[in-house]
């Protein structure tokens, strides 16, 4: 583990999105034996993805892992991969695009599945995707969540974690223009969502506004 890091201000969850394509036999993550998964690589998820699939009792060689990014969804329409397990915001372009060219399932996770992850990885908790966040997805989907932090290390001075909290919370209406999910990226989420220590300076900061 790595001890020195710290929190200076949380964002938006990113859920794991598990699509196929509507006319595919794959109907439930039990399904899954066999397939092709995509899963982008670099990415949160290509270290999660044995654990999601693990607590579905897969091991490495009950699948394929095809590392392709979020905007190569074509590998689904193809037909080169079977399924996109991909963590990312909700309403995320390169999914919109996807479920509007072709369409596309979204698997559900069980409850008790998504428990089991969550002892393995205490920062993976449940989520939903709400219904007709993409075209065709018509019912709300169970699945996990992993949450964005921006963090620092330990050794990073008290003003300049303030200074940069502080930017982030007065000038967020500017980070929400670059890109709509920064409008998550707030005080309140932090406190609520913290899963390591915020750092000293940007905690006084929470402090001034009365949240800590």
């Amino acid at each position: 583990p790595i001890e020195n890091l710290r929190i200076v201000m949380g964002g938006y969850n990113a859920p794991f999105h598990i699509i196929v394509r509507a006319d595919s036999d794959i109907n439930s993550m039990e399904d899954l034996k066999g397939k092709r998964i995509t899963a982008s690589a670099g990415n949160t998820i290509e270290n999660q993805l044995p654990f999601i699939m693990g607590a579905y009792g897969f091991g490495p060689d009950d699948y394929t892992a095809v590392p392709l990014s979020q905007s190569e969804g074509d590998a689904l329409k193809d037909g080169n991969v079977d399924c996109i397990i991909q963590t990312t915001g909700v309403g995320t372009s390169a999914y919109m695009d996807l479920t509007t060219s072709i369409d596309c399932r979204f698997l559900a996770m069980d409850e008790e599945k998504v428990a089991a992850i969550h002892e393995e990885l205490p920062y993976v908790v449940q989520e939903i995707i709400p219904a007709g966040s993409y075209a065709g997805q018509d019912e709300d989907i169970i699945t996990c969540t992993t949450t964005n932090f921006l963090i620092c290390g330990a050794e990073v001075s008290d003003e300049m974690a303030y200074a940069v909290a502080k930017a982030l919370h007065v000038h967020n209406d500017e980070l929400a223009e670059i890109h709509y999910l920064g409008a998550e990226f707030t005080p309140e989420f932090t406190v609520e969502n913290q899963i390591i220590e915020i750092h000293p300076g940007a905690a006084q900061y929470y402090k001034e506004l009365g949240l800590m």
